[in-house]
């Protein structure tokens, strides 16, 4: 129990035994100072009748205030009697309140949701949890020399998640990335996700016509409310509508401010199942490489794929 709390009653309970100690010298205090009215003096000649008269008067005054005095006891301890209940029942709420506050907040949300997505899917590498958690809750930070280490306010979250072989094999990739949806919004309520498909309603597959519809998607997306996006099989995209996916990232300059940007590999290079995760991330950039260098050039192509694969899970299957 709380310090402050046992402080609280051992205060209620020295201020009622003080009243009463307070009221017992009052009365008392009236038969045995000698300034009281209510002393009796021994005078000569005390057997007179019209001394003894405001001696008499003097005693019955005195009687009344003791009663005043009882019943101004009764009163405040029948009024303390129905006070300290109350503030019993108002601090016990406040400690069944604060633990349920406290659970509800967000970061407890967080750890709640990576719980059940753990259970949901066990035997996945500890890494993958790890990069999930990292890419959740930590603040883009500022990388130029000028402001190293400063946070960037509004910076979009971004994450790759790929299967570590063909998902065709089996369908828990695809589950799993409906559940990581669904957690993101549970997570945080402006993390409503719309799945982006590129190639969604296009005919002629064209670079340039790839790009502006998951462009389009993505921003009519976001003015509905959706700030999680996630850009599904990326590795199918040509080099120039890839290209795209570097300014939507842009920490300072993006268009999807506190957004959380998610992309998945549709189909990943071909690894060994004795890879470890970090080997298999390593593999997954260079593989993203050679379909956009191409394209791009290899600057231009190191600079999008430093932005994309900043954080990689790999969902083992």
């Amino acid at each position: 129990m709380p310090i402050w709390f046992l402080d609280i009653i051992q205060f209620l309970i020295t201020l009622r035994n003080g009243k009463r100690i307070i009221s017992v010298r009052d009365k008392r205090g009236q038969f045995t100072e000698p300034d009281s009215p209510s002393s009796v003096k021994i005078e000569p000649n005390s057997d007179n009748k019209e001394r003894n008269e405001p001696t008499n008067a003097n005693l019955e005054k005195t009687s009344v205030e003791i009663n005043n005095h009882n019943s101004s006891v009764e009163t405040s301890g029948h009024c303390l009697s129905i006070f300290v209940p109350i503030v019993v029942i108002l601090v016990v709420s406040l400690l069944c309140w604060l633990p349920s506050a406290e659970y509800s907040s967000p970061d407890n949300s967080i750890y709640r949701q990576m719980a059940e997505l753990k259970r949901s899917f066990p035997g996945q590498n500890s890494r993958l949890w790890m990069v999930l958690k990292s890419a959740i809750i930590t603040q883009t930070r500022f990388s130029s020399s000028l402001n190293a280490g400063a946070v960037v306010d509004g910076a979009p979250k971004v994450l790759l998640i790929s299967p570590s072989s063909d998902p065709a094999k089996n369908e828990s990739y695809q589950r799993f990335l409906r559940h990581f949806e669904n957690s993101l919004s549970n997570m945080r309520h402006h993390w409503k996700c719309m799945v982006i498909d590129p190639f969604k309603f296009l005919f002629n597959i064209s670079p340039d016509d790839v790009k502006w519809n998951m462009h389009d998607q993505m921003e009519k997306a976001y003015r509905n409310g959706f700030k999680c996006l996630h850009v599904i099989g990326i590795d199918r995209l040509p080099g120039d509508a890839a290209l795209a996916l570097h300014g939507n990232t842009d920490p300072l300059n993006s268009p999807f401010k506190d957004a959380f940007l998610l992309f998945s590999i549709q189909k990943p290079p071909e690894i060994s199942n004795r890879t470890s995760q970090r080997e298999m991330e390593t593999v997954l950039r260079k593989y993203l490489r050679s379909l956009w260098e191409k394209d791009l050039g290899g600057d231009v192509t190191y600079a999008l794929i430093n932005r994309l694969t900043g954080r990689i899970g790999i969902f083992e299957i």
